[in-house]
């Protein structure tokens, strides 16, 4: 009894008995709420069989002399689990997650330790790998309220008084958050990797009040300043790498239309749902210069290829250009979780244009990748970009041709 409870919690952490959590993936809000419904009911299950075996079981460890105590133990744990598996339906149905993240934390005055952070809507919650030391750690996936977060402070490693530590030594370039709760232990204080989720932390906090700008998609700011600063244009060459001509009935005008829409029916989403996205998050179009913007957030499973996980969360920014006698969409894309992620950008510009003679609209399709930091695999990344974007126009020639349809 007492190693199904532990099995169960360790599923319920998103892991195998034993083995280290998956924090590479964001959890869907919506298969979490419906897991920890369905775990409830097993551990219900469990406490009525434990009840019924309670008296057969003193009765055949009464020469045990920590029977009672490791009974009461099994029931005390059953009594917590479904405490927790409540917690995470009630969580889940509050609040869509954002984030889950490796980082290092200290609670109150305590020590830095290891742990593993859920970001979402309705709050966040702190996890250990090993152990239950510390206020969050015994609390496991329940979420603290962003209401109890008093303030939220960021300190970046790149300014002189975040690169050093109280003795004079450098802190391994870290971005740490400080919180302020409302309630103990005080005051939580996180180090990250990286930036993004530190700035996920204070933006989700500041919507919470009410005061804050709306949350930007995991990874989409880079891409968004830069299509600022470019006007959605391309900041290193492209080059054609498919052409196809529009099946009958399509117009220069239609394709914009079309393009142009918000909702399941543009091609845009048709042409992500084919490549069989998870957890699709979409921002409408959004004005930026003489042009229109929209930005998608998605888990895209990966074909099997060597050092590659076999999932990734991607950021993908669009950009439509002002009207003319032609369409010109632009696209960025950011892969979050494969190797050498940091290393690169993938630009697509997708030409639409009508043929004088026959009045047929022609897809001209260029690919260019943008370099921004060394890469040993630079010939395999180009190969296998290439094929993908040769995919890709046809699935989009398609997704436009439903769209058409649907209309």
């Amino acid at each position: 009894m007492a190693k199904c409870v532990r099995n169960v919690c360790f599923l319920l952490r998103g892991r195998e008995a034993g083995r280290e959590p998956l924090c590479a993936s964001r959890p869907s809000n919506d298969e979490s709420e419906r897991a920890a419904r369905r775990a409830l009911q097993q551990v219900r299950s469990l406490q009525r069989q434990y009840e019924q075996l309670l008296p057969v079981l003193h009765t055949a460890l009464a020469s045990a002399c920590v029977s009672e105590a490791r009974l009461a133990q099994v029931g005390t744990n059953l009594g917590e689990l479904e405490e927790l598996l409540e917690g995470a339906a009630t969580a889940s149905a509050g609040g869509t997650v954002r984030e889950v993240v490796a980082c290092i934390a200290s609670e109150g005055a305590d020590a830095w330790r290891p742990r593993r952070m859920l970001l979402s809507d309705a709050g966040f919650s702190l996890q250990s790998n090993s152990g239950n030391q510390g206020y969050f750690a015994e609390r496991g996936t329940e979420l603290m309220p962003w209401s109890e977060v008093s303030r939220v402070l960021l300190c970046d490693p790149s300014t002189s008084s975040a690169s050093k530590t109280t003795n004079g030594r450098p802190s391994y370039n870290l971005y740490e958050a400080e919180l302020e709760l409302a309630r103990p232990p005080g005051r939580l204080r996180l180090q990250f990797g990286a930036a993004g989720p530190a700035q996920v932390l204070q933006q989700l906090w500041q919507a919470s009040q009410g005061g804050g700008r709306p949350v930007p998609l995991p990874g989409s700011e880079p891409l968004l300043e830069e299509m600022r600063a470019k006007s959605g244009s391309p900041p290193c060459p492209t080059r054609s790498v498919f052409s196809a001509n529009l099946p009958a009935g399509f117009t220069v005008a239609k394709v914009r239309q079309l393009l142009a829409g918000n909702g399941p029916n543009n091609p845009i989403l048709r042409l992500h749902a084919r490549a069989g996205v998870q957890n699709m998050e979409e921002r409408d179009w959004e004005p930026l210069g003489r042009g229109q913007m929209k930005c998608l957030h998605f888990v895209l499973p990966l074909k099997p290829q060597p050092m590659a996980p076999e999932k990734t969360r991607v950021t993908v920014v669009y950009f439509l250009c002002p009207e003319q006698d032609r369409v010109v969409l632009q696209k960025v894309t950011r892969a979050l979780d494969i190797p050498y992620a940091n290393s690169f950008r993938v630009y697509h510009e997708h030409t639409f244009t009508e043929d004088a003679e026959d009045k047929q609209v022609v897809l001209d399709l260029a690919l260019g990748i943008g370099w921004i930091d060394r890469c040993f695999v630079k010939q395999i990344i180009e190969s296998s970009t290439r094929r993908e974007t040769v995919e890709s126009g046809q699935d989009l020639v398609e997704a436009l041709t439903e769209s058409l349809v649907a209309c």
